[in-house]
């Protein structure tokens, strides 16, 4: 019965009815288009950065500054913030095996550097990687010519944007193995260091600022920024040279201990000292060495593909800490780009908060304008024995009803008009939007999930705004209702 009295109600009043199911229907639309394309950006822009530069975690640090794989997340720190160097590399390598034994990772060190190449020359990011098992870890990452960085082997590998950007200003192609120059100024340095380009590579989707990442070798990124490692091999010291080390200043250099008097020597034969030392120096700066310990800035993780990235991190820190060390996430390591679709999702939410307020209020008022015209029906309903309930629940019935099918038309709206914007494929032509958006082509995904949420919050409102009109309407005087009508 009061099914059937709802619905009588609901034809009797066809424009306010109508007028609730439009403002139900586009607050649904705003929520639903809103939300997925929210949450298409947030998958699309983790899609981009795990499968192309930051893997699903990152151990680095523990700093009070919020760092990504370049510098400090906060702009105006950045330009005096130096990435600390990782400790106790091999302890937190064993943790790491320990506790999450599927992943796999990959040491990085970073460093920024001017590179000159045939007389161009840009500030670029390195990102000096171990070549043994870095490659392996991006999908995303791809060999568009040359080689891939050998272990224990010097060399850049520059994207595809930077090899046509290197053609268009010189007007000659970028060569595999040309040598180009890293050169990095310091506060108390300047190193300049000469290796050759090994390949040029391409990102799938890239980031607003991959195409300007420059890939190299760990040792030479350490050597611009002064990274000091630790070698693998261990150093034999004779034992003339350990009891050097309980002799007194003057024993060594005195006047009369005869030292000055066994070196002297012709000019030839300081001639050829010194070219014998050049000799050495040159044979130890082209030595390589495995290089282990305090060496790196940042260990990158990959992990399966059905593993939680949240769990992982939080058992990780618990075993880190006492090694002062952190495992943080994806949007962290990726920067002020990730954490700023982050915020925009964040303000999106709270402009949804304010737009459904207003729908709120808005539909309280239509629904008081609707009980205050049926004063007399409510009134003879209440004389003839209805009770407050009946009443209550008869509004709350219409109500409900009208945001549901308000709620279905925002949605039906909302697919029709993702398959229309589909169908156009607008390519996307900045790089930015495009990685935000995952693709570099236009496409929205229907989500029944959000399609859920979406109707389910407009049957909330409907419900919350149905509260006050409904206990004016119980508060109408029987007696009174029959004599206004």
């Amino acid at each position: 019965m009061i099914i059937l009295l709802a619905l009588r109600n609901l034809i009797r009043n066809r424009r306010s009815s109508l007028l609730l199911i439009l403002l139900m229907a586009f607050i649904s639309l705003v929520f639903f288009l809103g939300s997925s394309l929210i949450s298409q950006s947030v998958r699309g822009l983790k899609s981009t950065y795990v499968d192309n530069l930051t893997g699903d975690l990152v151990i680095q640090k523990e700093s009070r500054i919020s760092m990504n794989l370049f510098g400090a997340n906060t702009p105006v720190i950045d330009d005096f913030f130096t990435i600390p160097v990782l400790p106790a590399y091999e302890e937190v390598k064993q943790v790491l095996k320990e506790t999450l034994p599927d992943a796999r990772f990959a040491g990085m060190v970073s460093g920024k550097a001017v590179l000159d190449a045939a007389g161009v020359r840009t500030a670029v990011p390195l990102m000096g990687v171990d070549a043994q098992s870095y490659f392996t870890l991006f999908p995303g990452l791809k060999l568009e010519k040359g080689e891939w960085l050998k272990p224990e082997e010097q060399g850049i590998l520059i994207t595809q944007g930077r090899a046509k950007s290197i053609e268009t200003k010189t007007g000659h192609p970028v060569q595999i193995g040309q040598l180009v120059k890293l050169t990095y100024a310091g506060r108390t340095s300047f190193k300049i260091r000469e290796v050759p380009i090994r390949g040029i590579v391409s990102y799938t989707n890239p980031g607003p600022f991959m195409e300007e990442v420059v890939i190299s070798d760990a040792q030479t990124v350490r050597a611009l920024s002064s990274v000091l490692a630790e070698a693998a091999e261990d150093v034999d010291v004779e034992e003339e040279a350990l009891e050097l080390l309980d002799s007194d200043a003057d024993d060594l250099f005195g006047s009369d201990t005869g030292f000055f008097d066994d070196v002297e020597a012709s000019a030839n034969e300081q001639d050829n000292l010194i070219d014998d030392l050049r000799n050495e120096l040159a044979t130890q700066e082209n030595s390589e060495a495995p290089w282990i310990g305090g060496d790196w800035n940042f260990i990158i993780i990959r992990l399966p593909e059905d593993a939680s990235a949240l769990m992982a991190r939080n058992r990780l820190n618990s075993r880190l800490k006492p090694l002062g060390v952190q495992a943080v996430g994806w949007q962290t390591a990726a920067g002020n780009s990730a954490l700023l679709v982050l915020l925009v999702q964040n303000l999106f939410y709270i402009g949804i908060i304010l737009v459904g307020i207003a729908g709120v209020v808005t539909i309280i008022n239509i629904i008081l304008i609707s009980v205050f015209r049926r004063t007399r029906e409510i009134g003879t309903l209440r004389a003839i024995g209805a009770s407050d309930s009946y009443i209550m629940g008869m509004l709350g019935l219409e109500n409900l009803s009208l945001s549901l099918a308000g709620g279905l038309a925002g949605i039906l709206c909302g697919r029709f008009f993702m398959n229309y914007i589909n169908a156009l494929e607008w390519p996307i032509p900045h790089p930015f939007i495009a990685a935000l958006m995952g693709s570099p082509v236009l496409t929205m995904t229907f989500l029944p999930e959000l399609a859920l949420r979406a109707v389910l919050l407009a049957v909330l409102i409907g419900f919350l705004s149905a509260i006050f009109p409904a206990v004016k309407a119980i508060r109408i005087n029987p007696m009174e209702a029959v004599r206004q009508g």
